[in-house]
């Protein structure tokens, strides 16, 4: 982010190839466009200029990207983006998400969105999250600063988290 002293660059949105070796912007993320259609043109704040962590679905086309405002999947190859994760009220949380993690079967989703982590059995679709940092969850509930999440692959209910503290600076 300019100006406090992290060693991040502005990206210019997804690629992707089918073939391993060739690569194309995916045009829905292209970060430098600025028109109605696309709230982008690449500033540190726009949601395609920062891309956190990606992950894709073992057992589906589903495909996920965590941005600064927040989780958004395709399930058309990246045409289109949706953000699942949303409030009780019902409106979708536009925080940074930093980590993104699919089980083996493609059914538990967890995500760590500004130092929150959501989880979801039904494969991320809307409405099936639940905001896991809570108080008596066992993960912590304030000075966060980063959280990185991780799932077995053996057993989808071994979850592992380690979560940095923006006061002390341990994990």
């Amino acid at each position: 982010t300019p100006g406090t002293g992290n060693s991040s660059a502005i990206g210019g949105g997804i690629y992707f190839s089918d073939d391993g070796s060739n690569f194309s912007l995916l045009p829905s993320t292209d970060a430098t466009l600025n028109n109605a259609n696309q709230n982008n043109n690449n500033t540190y704040n726009n949601q395609w200029s920062y891309v956190y962590a990606m992950a894709a679905s073992p057992v589906s086309n589903r495909i996920y990207a965590g941005t600064p405002s927040g989780l958004r999947i395709s399930d058309d190859n990246g045409l289109t983006w949706l953000n699942p994760v949303k409030n009780p009220s019902g409106v979708a949380i536009q925080t940074r998400c930093a980590d993104i993690e699919v089980s083996a079967d493609g059914q538990r989703v967890l995500v760590a969105l500004n130092g929150q982590v959501w989880i979801s059995n039904d494969a991320g679709n809307n409405n099936t999250w639940t905001n896991r940092s809570v108080s008596g969850s066992g993960l912590p509930t304030g000075s966060i600063s980063n959280t990185q999440i991780a799932i077995s692959p053996d057993d989808k209910n071994y979850i592992y988290a380690c979560v940095g503290n923006s006061s002390t600076y341990d994990l």
